[in-house]
């Protein structure tokens, strides 16, 4: 059996690289167990405890904040921030030539190539 203080199981927050050597010595502890005749049930059992935990505090959490979620009234919000709020529409308006109308009228303009010379 482990010892108190015997930790090989990864913690949340620890890097990926102390993950897997924790993972590795998980790994080793179940081999020695195994080779020494330990029974390993325990271990499973835990790992099966700790997985029902996780999901039992992950449904209470969605529960909760589902529940929280629903209770926010999002009509009264707007109506409260818009009804102390104004409305302020800045706009630039350009007019911008059109390049094929200044392509067009540039080329009536140019002089007949058989036109006669002023002189």
């Amino acid at each position: 059996m482990r010892e108190v203080g015997d930790n090989n199981l990864p913690e949340e927050g620890t890097s990926e690289k102390e993950q897997e050597s924790s993972t590795r010595g998980v790994a080793d502890w179940i081999k020695k167990a195994l080779a020494t005749g330990t029974s390993v049930e325990p271990f499973f059992s835990l790992l099966a405890q700790a997985e029902k935990t996780r999901r039992d505090v992950m449904q209470s959490v969605t529960r909760e904040l589902r529940g929280f979620l629903n209770g926010i009234e999002i009509q009264d919000i707007l109506l409260k921030v818009l009804s102390n709020a104004k409305l302020e529409v800045h706009a630039t308006i350009r007019l911008v030539p059109d390049q094929e109308v200044l392509k067009k009228s540039k080329s009536k303009a140019a002089p007949k190539k058989n036109a006669p010379k002023k002189t």
